[in-house]
């Protein structure tokens, strides 16, 4: 029975992800059609597993393994799951839509987000130059084969971390400006691109690489119908196969086919985060220590712990030690990747799924009233983040995206009106 409803669950956000696919093949201007396609893929694919594979058996995360079995949590969570895209379709649409080929009007200003953008481009080599140990960037993923056994280094490898995920979003904007000779820019740029994945060493930003080039490659009208539906498979196979290597080569922990799958349903799946989050609502369990202590700490968390003594973790940690059965919140050195929408559960109770979704919704809403491409770009990946990752992980994105936002609405020009 529950297989059954699983099945119906992914066959209807099937029909929803090939409309949103459908409508970005006909130019649509919505940004909500791009966060459908990684909605789908985090929340909508585990249900297809899950049929024809099964449920993984969790042998050291307790709270996926109850949560995965439970009946009562399934059916919430196939409810749930199936009305996100709906509500999205009718609340982050825009009413109407302005077109702002320009961030700014001033020349002089428009000069100097170019140089910011070429800056930010160019930031993991300047950084790089300034390492405290820049040998061990020889090796790739640095973070986890252990080379930052040393807190200078250690704290140093943040700043290359911001800085490389900049260099990828300046790497989309430097494209979106470009009207002339784009490829000769395209292939003169992408090896900093490169170079911040390299530094970087983490799975996201490979998938926020690809995730801009398809937006950017759509946005010049080079993937249309059906080459778009062929580059992004092509772009989910090679993500798929880089993936595996990574486990493999990386993380080391490939050694049975149980090992591999579940491994691989944790990083590209958020249903077991979501069930898990329900489930402990269900039963009264708490994962915060108070509501809206996660929604503290995002309002706070560049405030030092000195000035700020009771100050919140992030909602990874509370959710990891929650996870685990520990009664207190446990600093473990690592945590298990959360999204918004779990995360508003816990903060807000059931009223927190419309809040989440709700959250999306404004941000692609506000977005894309304002059409310019750069700003579009922006809201697609802080859109895709917030689905996949906590606010802490991509802050400084965040950020970039509210100053680029208003500086749109500042100088928009109203006799462009599209829609």
């Amino acid at each position: 029975m529950l297989d059954v409803i699983k099945w119906l669950t992914f066959s209807w956000l099937t029909i929803m992800v090939i409309y949103s696919i459908i409508k970005l093949s006909r130019k649509s201007k919505l940004t909500i059609n791009f966060i459908i396609i990684v909605y789908y893929i985090f929340f909508g694919l585990p249900l297809f597993w899950d049929v024809f594979i099964g449920v993984p058996n969790y042998w050291s995360q307790p709270g996926f393994y109850i949560s995965a079995n439970d009946f009562k949590t399934n059916i919430i969570y196939c409810i749930y799951v199936s009305l996100i895209p709906v509500f999205w379709f009718v609340t982050a649409v825009p009413k109407k839509q302005y077109i702002v080929t320009d961030i700014i009007l001033n020349r002089n200003v428009e000069k100097l987000l170019r140089i910011t953008l070429i800056l930010f481009l160019f930031s993991p080599l300047i950084l790089l130059f300034f390492a405290p140990k820049p040998e061990i960037y020889l090796n790739y993923a640095v973070s986890k084969k252990g080379f930052l056994v040393d807190e200078s280094v250690a704290s140093f490898h943040n700043y290359i971390a911001v800085s490389s995920v900049l260099c990828v979003i300046a790497f989309g904007g430097v494209l979106l400006i470009t009207k002339q000779k784009f490829f000769i820019t395209f292939l003169s740029c992408f090896p900093f691109a490169l170079l911040a994945i390299w530094l970087n060493g983490k799975r996201f930003i490979v998938a926020q690489l690809m995730l801009i080039i398809f937006y950017v490659f759509w946005q010049k009208g080079i993937l249309t119908r059906i080459r778009l539906v062929v580059v992004g498979l092509l772009f989910l196979v090679i993500l798929s196969i880089y993936s595996f290597n990574y486990q493999s080569n990386v993380r080391d922990d490939y050694t049975t086919f149980e090992t591999i799958y579940e491994n691989y349903r944790i990083d590209y799946g958020r249903d077991g985060v979501t069930k898990t989050t329900i489930y402990f609502e269900l039963n009264n369990k708490k994962i915060l220590e108070y509501r809206g202590q996660s929604f503290l700490f995002d309002l706070t968390m560049y405030i030092p712990r000195e000035i700020f003594h009771n100050k919140p973790y992030p909602y990874a940690v509370y959710f990891t030690s929650a996870l685990l059965g520990y009664d207190k919140v446990q600093i473990l050195g690592w945590t298990m990747t959360t999204s918004i929408l779990e995360e508003s559960i816990s903060n807000l109770g059931w009223i927190g799924m419309v809040v989440g979704p709700l959250i999306i919704s404004l941000i692609c809403r506000v977005g894309d009233k304002y059409y310019n491409p750069f700003l579009l770009a922006l809201t697609i990946v802080v859109g895709s983040m917030f689905l996949v990752v906590q606010l802490v992980a991509f802050a400084p994105i965040f950020y970039l995206w509210l100053i680029v936002l208003f500086l749109v609405r500042k100088n928009f020009n109203r006799n462009h009106l599209i829609a």
